[in-house]
């Protein structure tokens, strides 16, 4: 199921804007009789309305969604009321809430339709698509532009404003207030999690795990799957065979004759009988590459894995050959099944720690001096203000971040200007109060990584399903996580990296053994060999830079970190992260 088309309007009567919106259907009015809310004609969506007590409840989305969202707005006193108890409301749906001129629209918790809404005067308030958004002579928007080089691309809080200078986007758990030429986001989901006893979350993610798969397989026969290897795309495909699906799994071969993961992958392929499509060393030459990436312009910006083009377009020129319409990844099951990096900090509040065994073994583990991780787990540093000082080079010299995660690390070839520009929106989110997505520390940061993955599967699915093929991962289903974020910091640390709430969970459909394997294949061999293999294309491609030409990049440090050969693998990431966007600009 793909996003919708869904565009809000303002109060005014527009000849053009009727010509331009001539193939949506009216959802909502005005009490003018003016049409408010329109959803694209051609949508395979359904949608449905009903009074309330508070008003009009349209929902848009999934009918099981839609009849869960009707059931509590009709019981809810308000629409705050209704907000605040649908945010964790499983499927793909967007609720709209009206009183009179009054309009709240409610998304769910990691949602995969986004919101994006304009803060300046506009006939088109917001939308589900940003083009809808974006007027003739738009902006670009520095600060996002730069951001744009990290590896991981704009995090968040900076993800809730998009690469257009006065169009935003809703985030996390956020809900959108329109009244009149007033607009607001505003924080729906505190991010407290109660904590459940361990047995109770195994035997409910027992259950729910099969059915999230079979609903997002619904209607299917035959489904792709990434089986990297890796627990989590393993897991997954078992998971999609216990439903009697037929599978084609797919899987990129390390170049690295140590990298176990073309082993462990190949045995789970053999035994669900999994036909096997294997890519050779595709990612090396996918690395540092320009010209080969012929996609059409997104206006949401530059593509975050960039170095994926060819492999996607690989998987999804097959399958559209084969008439598979989901391709199922294990994205989400690092941050649900594995501690995060602040949980040791979490543990400690939690006051679980009764001695020194798991704190040694924990420095072990990160390599650090015991005294300097104790140090480290007994900070009480407020959110507000590490995200103040996001931007300081001198910030956890530890070694071992157990922080909020908000820490950025631009490349050395960023000016000085574009970092004053960054710094400027950090000045201005930190006025408006940002609170973080949990109080936990370590929930904060598993549903930061989770929203980052979230949106790149929508990514994926935006340039390279056609409309035709839509990327999934059941560990970044609402069902599936909440119930996860219940876990304790204790017992998540005593699980460790082997993931064995994945295990129990998955125990009678994903065999013990897969279970066996202990740490991940290492991949950084394919970005030093493409490094090797484009350096003087890099050179040639980077000679007139338009990045520099704005004053994001100094060119001359962005030509010597290309020229020095001895590069880190963060600073070949954020070289890759800069190409795409350089590339993505001259496109514009």
């Amino acid at each position: 199921m793909l996003c919708p088309t869904l565009i809000f309007l303002d109060n005014k009567k527009n000849i053009h804007r009727q010509k331009r919106y001539s193939k949506f259907l009216t959802l909502l009015r005005y009490e003018t009789g003016n049409a408010c809310v329109l959803l694209k004609a051609d949508s395979e969506l359904s949608y449905s309305k009903v009074c309330t007590k508070f008003g009009t409840l349209l929902t848009v989305g999934e009918s099981s969604a839609r009849n869960v969202l009707e059931t509590i707005g009709l019981s809810a006193s308000d629409w705050k009321e209704f907000s605040q108890d649908v945010c964790e409301v499983a499927g793909d749906w967007i609720a709209v809430t009206q009183q009179e001129n009054s309009f709240h629209i409610h998304l769910p918790l990691l949602s995969r339709f986004p919101l994006f809404w304009s803060e300046s005067p506009s006939d088109t308030v917001a939308s589900t698509s940003l083009e809808y958004l974006v007027e003739s002579g738009a902006q670009l928007d520095l600060c996002d532009l730069t951001l744009r080089t990290l590896p991981l691309g704009p995090p968040w809080p900076f993800s809730r404003q998009t690469i257009w200078t006065g169009i935003r986007r809703l985030s996390v758990a956020e809900r959108l207030d329109i009244t009149g030429v007033r607009r607001q986001a505003s924080r729906v989901w505190t991010g407290i999690v109660p904590k459940y006893d361990r047995k109770d979350i195994v035997s409910a993610l027992a259950n729910e795990l099969p059915l999230t798969v079979a609903r997002l397989c619904e209607n299917s026969t035959h489904v792709g799957v990434d089986c990297s290897g890796g627990l989590d795309s393993t897991a997954v495909a078992y998971l999609a065979y216990s439903k009697g699906l037929k599978i084609d799994a797919y899987h990129v071969a390390p170049a690295d004759p140590a990298n176990e993961d073309s082993v462990w992958a190949m045995k789970g392929i053999s035994e669900i009988g999994a036909t096997p499509v294997i890519s050779h060393n595709r990612s090396v030459s996918s690395f540092f590459v320009s010209s080969a990436q012929e996609q059409p312009f997104d206006p949401e910006g530059p593509f975050v894995w960039s170095a994926g083009y060819s492999h996607l377009n690989a998987v999804a020129t097959r399958n559209r050959l084969r008439e598979i319409n989901v391709q199922l990844t294990g994205f989400g099951g690092d941050e649900l099944f594995t501690p995060m990096p602040a949980q040791l900090w979490s543990c400690v509040r939690e006051n679980k720690i009764r001695g020194l065994g798991k704190i040694r073994r924990s420095a072990k583990l990160n390599r650090v001096p015991v005294t300097n991780l104790i140090s480290e787990a007994l900070r009480s540093t407020p959110f507000h203000e590490a995200f103040s000082n996001c931007l300081a080079q001198n910030v956890n010299t530890y070694g071992v971040d157990l922080s909020w995660g908000v820490r950025l690390r631009p490349a050395k070839w960023i000016t000085r200007d574009a970092l004053n520009e960054v710094q400027k929106q950090v000045c201005h989110l930190a006025e408006l109060e940002i609170a973080p997505l949990s109080i936990d520390r370590s929930i904060h940061q598993q549903l930061l990584s989770l929203s980052y993955e979230v949106e790149l599967l929508r990514q994926i699915t935006r340039n390279f399903g056609f409309g035709e093929l839509t990327w999934r991962s059941p560990f970044l289903e609402r069902e599936i996580v909440i119930p996860t974020l219940g876990l304790s910091s204790f017992d998540r640390l005593n699980d460790g990296r082997t993931k064995l709430l994945l295990r129990d969970v998955t125990r009678g459909i994903v065999p013990d053994t897969v279970f066996n394997r202990i740490g991940k294949g290492d991949y950084s061999r394919e970005l030093f060999n493409a490094i090797a293999l484009q350096r003087g294309h890099l050179r040639s491609y980077f000679s007139h830079c338009r990045l520099a030409d704005i004053g994001i990049v100094d060119a001359d440090k962005l030509l010597a970190a290309i020229d020095s050969g001895i590069n880190s693998t963060d600073e070949l990431h954020a070289l890759q992260s800069t190409l795409e966007t350089e590339r993505w600009l001259r496109c514009l």
